[in-house]
């Protein structure tokens, strides 16, 4: 098992340090994805999928289920965080403004489907002071 013993399941459930659970976010992405396509390629008796037939398997699901609509939302909240985490590292260096406002523009589509209206409310007041 991943988490084997209660200290473990303890260290991800209450971190010490906020970037204990970023630094975990591809491996728990790349396994719901994992489990997503084993699951659509096992109902379709072992047949390869593409990434677009597990996407829209993934959102059916959602759909279906709440508790994967909410873990689909949240490692999708944790994606355009880390977004914003590399724009920012990034700097000069890329195309900060280009990473940065995709990062943004996801985000108030997410905002705007979990009617979340006061962080709506920041990113345009944000964008009327620029």
């Amino acid at each position: 098992a991943w988490r084997g013993t209660n200290d473990d399941v303890e260290w991800f459930l209450f971190p010490s340090d906020p970037n204990q659970r970023g630094s975990e976010h591809p491996m728990l992405l790349q396994a719901h994805i994992l489990d997503a396509a084993v699951k659509l390629s096992d109902s379709k008796g072992g047949a390869e999928v593409s990434a677009i037939e597990v996407h829209e398997f993934m959102l059916e699901r959602a759909r279906q289920y709440p508790l994967c609509m909410l873990v689909l939302l949240e490692t999708r909240l944790a994606t355009i965080a880390k977004m914003m985490q590399n724009a920012e590292r990034i700097g000069e260096r890329g195309s900060v403004e280009l990473l940065f406002l995709t990062a943004v523009r996801f985000a108030m589509r997410l905002f705007a489907m979990t009617h979340k209206v006061d962080y709506m409310r920041l990113m345009f007041l944000k964008k009327q002071k620029k």
